[in-house]
C-alpha cells in the first residue's frame, strides 16, 4: 500500500480507501463491487430532495460485502493494539490535522498504520499523504477507536451469485425520470454526481470481472459505451465546479447536460441487460 495506490482506488470513505489499497494486493477486489449499483433516480432524490450529503449517504460498504463473501473479517476496539500482518486503522483526533488546510468530510476520520523499528509508517487518504510518526505521536492523535482487518476463509461463490442476481435486477429495473435543478441545488447535484461516478466505475469493474468469468459479454462496444457514460459524469462535474468557483451559474446548461446523462444511463442499463450471460 502506498500513496499512489490510495489515490486511484474506487473508494467513498477513508476506511474503504485503505481497505482497497491493502487487499487489492491479496485478492481480486472487483468481486466486492457486487453491491455497488444504486439507481440514478434514488441517488438524485436523496441529494436533491432528502438532504443527503456526500459524507453520510448510506451505502453498503465494501468491507461489509467482503465479510458477506467470506473474504475478510474485522475487529473493533476502543483500545489500540497493533496486530502484525493485518490492516490496522486508527481514528484520529483534531491534533492530527494541526497545520493542515484541507480537512476530511467526516468527523470520524481514520488513518492506516504499519509498525516500524522506531514508530509507525502512516497513510492518510485526505488530504492524501504518507509519513512516519513516533509511538508517542500515535498516542497523542489516537481518538479511541481501532479497526483491524484480516483475510478470513474461503470465497463464497453461492453468496456472490446471489448478490450478483440482485444487482443485475436493480440495473435492469431502474427507471429514470427527467432531472432538473435550480441554482440553490448546484452543490447538492455536484455531491450526488460525485457518488454516482464512483459507483458507476465500480459497476464497470464488476462487469469486467463478470466478463472474465464468462458471465457477461463485455465487448468493445459496451466498453466504449461505459467510457462515454463516465466521461459525461466527469464533464458535468467540471462544469459545475467551474460555475461554483466563478460564482456565475448557468443552470440551463447544467440541465441540458443532465438530460444527456439521463439518456446515457437508460442506454447503459439496457446494454447491460442485453449482454448478461
Amino acid at each position: 500500500m502506498n500513496r499512489e495506490t490510495l489515490g486511484k482506488v474506487l473508494s467513498l470513505s477513508c476506511v474503504e480507501n485503505y481497505f482497497l489499497g491493502y487487499f487489492q494486493e491479496r485478492f481480486d477486489v472487483r468481486s466486492l463491487y457486487a453491491e455497488s449499483f444504486v439507481p440514478f433516480q434514488k441517488v438524485m432524490n436523496a441529494f436533491l430532495n432528502e438532504h443527503a450529503s456526500y459524507e453520510n449517504y448510506p451505502l453498503v460498504r465494501l468491507q461489509e460485502t467482503s465479510e458477506k463473501l467470506g473474504l475478510t473479517e474485522h475487529r473493533y476496539s476502543e483500545k489500540f493494539c497493533y496486530q502484525k500482518y493485518k490492516l490496522n486503522l486508527i481514528r484520529v483526533n483534531r491534533e492530527f490535522f494541526k497545520g493542515v488546510k484541507l480537512m476530511p468530510w467526516r468527523a470520524d476520520h481514520y488513518i492506516a498504520l504499519e509498525k516500524t523499528k522506531d514508530g509507525y509508517a502512516y497513510w492518510n487518504n485526505y488530504p492524501l499523504s504518507e509519513g512516519h510518526m513516533s509511538e508517542n505521536r500515535a498516542d497523542e492523535i489516537y481518538d479511541g477507536a481501532c479497526l483491524v482487518f484480516q483475510e478470513a476463509g474461503e470465497f463464497s461463490e453461492q453468496i456472490y451469485r446471489e448478490l450478483c442476481a440482485l444487482q443485475y435486477a436493480r440495473i435492469e429495473n431502474q427507471s429514470i425520470d427527467e432531472v432538473r435543478i435550480t441554482e440553490e441545488k448546484l452543490v447538492n447535484l455536484r455531491d450526488a454526481l460525485l457518488v454516482l461516478k464512483v459507483l458507476r466505475k465500480r459497476v464497470a469493474a464488476w462487469l469486467a470481472f463478470e466478463a472474465d468469468n464468462k458471465r457477461f459479454d463485455g465487448d468493445l462496444s459496451f466498453q466504449i459505451h461505459t467510457e462515454k457514460l463516465i466521461q459525461l459524469y466527469e464533464r458535468i462535474l467540471v462544469e459545475i465546479q467551474l460555475q461554483i468557483v466563478r460564482k456565475k451559474s448557468d443552470i440551463s446548461k447544467i440541465n441540458e447536460k443532465l438530460m444527456q446523462l439521463c439518456e446515457q444511463e437508460r442506454l447503459w442499463s439496457k446494454a447491460i441487460q442485453m449482454r448478461r450471460g
